[in-house]
């Protein structure tokens, strides 16, 4: 090492965040990420077909908010089961978290997922994705 050289941390591809879309973040995650993890198959194969068949996922990062992956969730729920949707939760938790810290990508305030809203993905009787509850409202 040269005297006086100061170490600089490797370059990072940044996140864009008025322009990148969210197809662009899970198509990333499932370019760099996935393929090191044991069941990244089965992530890249999940992740192409939410970009496919979701339109919510075409909007920029910035854009989207709790409510909008509610419906997604919503729509999920019509034609898989309530354990499939927990883990594809997860899975966006997961991501839009890792495009946070590491990619430096600033997605909207209300997507910050936590993993206990991760545990349970069927709606509750007579709440709406456009309701709001408080806990007071909840029995």
């Amino acid at each position: 090492m040269l005297d006086g050289a100061v170490p600089q941390p490797p370059a990072r591809r940044s996140v864009e965040p008025a322009g990148e879309t969210a197809a662009d973040v899970l198509q990333r995650y499932a370019d760099e990420v996935s393929p090191k993890k044991r069941g990244g198959r089965w992530e890249q194969v999940r992740l192409k077909s939410f970009v496919e068949k979701y339109p919510v996922f075409q909007n920029a990062v910035t854009a989207i908010s709790g409510p909008d992956i509610a419906d997604w969730r919503d729509v999920r729920l019509v034609s898989v089961s309530a354990s499939t949707v927990n883990r594809e939760l997860c899975l966006l938790s997961t991501i839009f978290t890792h495009a946070m810290k590491e990619w430096r990508s600033q997605p909207a305030t209300g997507l910050a997922f936590s993993f206990a809203r991760c545990t349970s993905a069927a709606r509750t009787p007579g709440l709406t994705s456009s309701s709001s509850s408080t806990p007071k409202d909840l029995p």
